[in-house]
Protein backbone atom coordinates (compact mmCIF):
# COMPACT_ATOMS: atom_id res chain seq x y z
CA UNK A 1 0.00 0.00 0.00
CA UNK A 2 2.46 2.69 0.71
CA UNK A 3 4.14 2.15 -2.79
CA UNK A 4 1.13 3.08 -4.17
CA UNK A 5 1.00 6.27 -1.99
CA UNK A 6 4.39 7.09 -3.31
CA UNK A 7 4.33 6.43 -7.04
CA UNK A 8 5.26 9.55 -8.91
CA UNK A 9 5.31 11.92 -5.93
CA UNK A 10 8.41 14.22 -6.07
CA UNK A 11 9.17 14.07 -2.44
CA UNK A 12 7.26 14.24 1.22
CA UNK A 13 5.60 16.39 3.55
CA UNK A 14 5.07 14.67 6.51
CA UNK A 15 3.21 16.04 9.33
CA UNK A 16 3.76 15.00 12.94
CA UNK A 17 0.79 15.38 15.50
CA UNK A 18 3.17 16.30 18.92
CA UNK A 19 0.56 15.77 21.10
CA UNK A 20 0.59 12.03 20.41
CA UNK A 21 1.62 9.71 22.97
CA UNK A 22 5.01 9.08 20.97
CA UNK A 23 5.49 11.53 17.87
CA UNK A 24 9.30 10.25 17.34
CA UNK A 25 8.09 7.12 17.04
CA UNK A 26 5.71 8.07 14.39
CA UNK A 27 8.00 10.01 12.61
CA UNK A 28 9.92 6.82 12.50
CA UNK A 29 7.07 4.80 11.20
CA UNK A 30 6.32 7.12 8.33
CA UNK A 31 10.63 7.78 7.23
CA UNK A 32 10.80 3.93 7.37
CA UNK A 33 7.13 3.43 5.24
CA UNK A 34 8.51 5.88 2.46
CA UNK A 35 12.25 5.24 2.69
CA UNK A 36 12.81 4.40 -0.86
CA UNK A 37 10.68 7.79 -2.13
CA UNK A 38 12.87 10.07 0.66
CA UNK A 39 16.06 8.68 -0.40
CA UNK A 40 15.61 9.20 -4.23
CA UNK A 41 13.41 12.71 -3.79
CA UNK A 42 13.43 14.43 -0.19
CA UNK A 43 11.45 14.97 2.64
CA UNK A 44 10.03 18.28 4.83
CA UNK A 45 8.64 17.64 8.42
CA UNK A 46 6.02 19.66 9.89
CA UNK A 47 5.22 19.39 13.33
CA UNK A 48 1.73 20.04 14.44
CA UNK A 49 -0.10 20.77 18.07
CA UNK A 50 3.22 22.09 19.74
CA UNK A 51 0.86 24.51 21.81
CA UNK A 52 -0.75 21.49 23.33
CA UNK A 53 2.39 19.74 23.66
CA UNK A 54 5.66 20.94 23.46
CA UNK A 55 7.88 17.88 24.59
CA UNK A 56 9.49 16.83 22.26
CA UNK A 57 11.51 20.00 21.04
CA UNK A 58 11.99 20.56 17.93
CA UNK A 59 15.87 19.80 18.44
CA UNK A 60 14.61 16.65 19.60
CA UNK A 61 13.26 15.72 15.67
CA UNK A 62 16.89 16.45 14.32
CA UNK A 63 18.32 14.17 16.59
CA UNK A 64 15.96 11.57 15.81
CA UNK A 65 16.59 12.37 12.00
CA UNK A 66 20.17 12.42 12.46
CA UNK A 67 20.28 8.61 14.50
CA UNK A 68 17.92 7.82 11.74
CA UNK A 69 20.33 9.01 8.80
CA UNK A 70 18.26 11.39 7.24
CA UNK A 71 18.68 15.35 6.64
CA UNK A 72 15.61 17.04 6.20
CA UNK A 73 13.86 20.34 7.62
CA UNK A 74 11.90 20.48 10.08
CA UNK A 75 9.33 23.60 11.30
CA UNK A 76 7.00 24.23 14.23
CA UNK A 77 3.62 24.19 11.80
CA UNK A 78 -0.10 25.33 12.30
CA UNK A 79 -1.65 22.91 9.20
CA UNK A 80 -4.74 25.19 9.45
CA UNK A 81 -2.30 28.24 8.35
CA UNK A 82 -1.60 28.79 4.66
CA UNK A 83 1.41 30.43 5.27
CA UNK A 84 2.50 27.04 6.97
CA UNK A 85 1.94 24.85 4.88
CA UNK A 86 3.94 26.74 2.09
CA UNK A 87 6.61 26.61 3.88
CA UNK A 88 7.06 22.97 3.77
CA UNK A 89 6.07 23.26 0.02
CA UNK A 90 9.01 25.74 -0.21
CA UNK A 91 11.58 23.72 1.83
CA UNK A 92 10.69 21.00 0.02
CA UNK A 93 11.30 22.28 -3.18
CA UNK A 94 14.27 24.30 -2.73
CA UNK A 95 15.64 20.33 -1.08
CA UNK A 96 14.48 19.28 -5.03
CA UNK A 97 16.19 22.56 -6.63
CA UNK A 98 17.99 24.86 -4.80
CA UNK A 99 17.13 27.49 -7.67
CA UNK A 100 13.71 27.31 -7.98
CA UNK A 101 12.06 30.01 -5.77
CA UNK A 102 8.61 29.94 -4.20
CA UNK A 103 6.47 33.76 -4.41
CA UNK A 104 3.16 33.82 -2.84
CA UNK A 105 0.36 36.36 -2.43
CA UNK A 106 -2.98 36.35 -0.79
CA UNK A 107 -4.63 33.76 -3.10
CA UNK A 108 -1.72 33.20 -5.73
CA UNK A 109 1.64 31.10 -5.43
CA UNK A 110 3.87 31.20 -8.01
CA UNK A 111 6.83 29.01 -8.71
CA UNK A 112 10.19 30.54 -10.25
CA UNK A 113 13.56 29.35 -11.54
CA UNK A 114 16.49 31.49 -11.13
Amino acid sequence: MWDILSTGGIGLMILVNNNRPDPLKDLSFFLQRFDTLIRSTAVAIGVTQMDRSNEPCLSDYHLALTRLNYHAPVFEVDARRKTDVLLLVQALLSRLDPELKLEWAENNVEFKTA
